[in-house]
């Protein structure tokens, strides 16, 4: 199981965090569900039923995150491999604009939530696709020079 997973101290009243989360998860079609017999959020895709899946907690300052999107039955992909990697890659912009907006309301930067892996992994998916894009346009076109 890995799931991306934030932990971090806020210090914002309950209903301002509440209030940014549940619109999210508004605008993005997510809705509550249950996955592996725990409640969470779930929003779809043309790929499966309940493809994104967000939990959170938010408590006496402390704000509790967690990301991950379904593979297969049972199984659950974090938002920084390589599978699926544009699915993934969405879904992590979406979660940092999540963050942002909780960085916004809180007086913590977006810096102290995400960390360098996090960082890592947005400008891994940045640089892939045009490497991807290259090597598939040498694979279409070299044949026809050979």
């Amino acid at each position: 199981m890995s799931r991306f997973v934030k932990d971090v101290y806020l210090g914002c009243p309950n209903e301002a965090v509440e209030k940014v989360i549940q619109d999210f998860l508004f605008r993005n079609g997510f809705h509550e569900t249950q996955w592996n017999g725990a409640s969470m959020w779930g929003a779809d895709s043309i790929y499966a039923p309940n493809y994104r899946l967000f939990d959170y907690r938010y408590q006496n300052g402390k704000l509790h995150l967690e990301a991950f999107m379904r593979h297969g039955k049972t199984g659950e992909l974090d938002l920084s491999g390589w599978e699926a990697m544009g699915d993934r890659k969405a879904y992590l912009e979406l979660i940092v604009s999540l963050l942002q907006e909780i960085a916004n309301i809180s007086n913590v930067s977006l810096d102290h939530i995400l960390d360098e892996a996090d960082f890592k992994a947005l400008k891994k998916y940045r640089i892939m696709w045009p490497i991807i894009i290259v090597a598939a346009l040498i694979l279409i076109f070299l044949p026809h020079f050979l």
